[in-house]
């Protein structure tokens, strides 16, 4: 899918920059563009974080579990795994694949871009103007997308602790293992009244 110059220069901040990220416009992007689905995803997390923070507009997952646990909190003196990797039963969630979108890099991107992280520098191997790394930024891109689909997450649903969906939170499987189902919101639905015969 194509995004506006705006829209695009967003998603490639938040994948191949990291800096000046605006995330209720990325929020605002999953909500135009993304798709409505049900499947399982996982995400991995630090040993500290034992829930997932709904605080940002989205999430982000993975459908590889391999890749997900790469993100699970090391420990390198010890070898092991101390982070939390949560399995995600998605339930009508809305969600936005970032190998869906077409990236175009036209000059139109690289100025909303630029309006976005201003004077700042670009902090990779070293530091670059936005001006130095934008030749990096297509291979960079390139990479990432090959290295692994991220799936964008909205967070104005529920995380639930069994598949009944009645009590709010996450199940403990095993140690440093969750899994939860997370239902998207109903936005927008009325209820039905009937009327009253006179």
């Amino acid at each position: 899918m194509e995004l506006t110059p705006q829209e695009e220069a967003a998603m490639l901040c938040y994948i191949a920059i990291y800096y000046n990220c605006d995330t209720s416009k990325i929020g605002e992007i999953i909500q135009k563009h993304g798709s409505t689905t049900s499947r399982v995803v996982y995400r991995g997390q630090s040993k500290k974080d034992t829930v997932i923070d709904t605080r940002s507009p989205f999430v982000s997952t993975s459908p590889d579990k391999g890749m997900a646990e790469s993100f699970v909190e090391h420990d390198w003196e010890s070898s092991q795994k101390v982070g939390n990797l949560f399995t995600i039963h998605l339930v009508n969630a809305k969600w936005l694949s970032t190998r869906s979108i077409t990236f175009t890099l036209t000059d139109k991107v690289k100025e909303e871009v630029r309006t976005m992280i201003g004077n700042n520098m670009i902090r990779k191997d070293k530091d670059y103007t936005l001006d130095q790394y934008w030749p990096q930024i297509k291979e960079r891109l390139t990479e990432l997308l090959a290295d692994g689909e991220e799936i964008l997450v909205l967070t104005n649903g529920t995380f639930y602790s069994d598949e009944s969906m009645k009590t709010k939170g996450f199940k403990t499987t095993i140690p440093n293992q969750f899994e939860t189902w997370y239902s998207g919101a109903r936005g927008g639905r009325r209820r039905k009244t009937r009327r009253r015969h006179k």
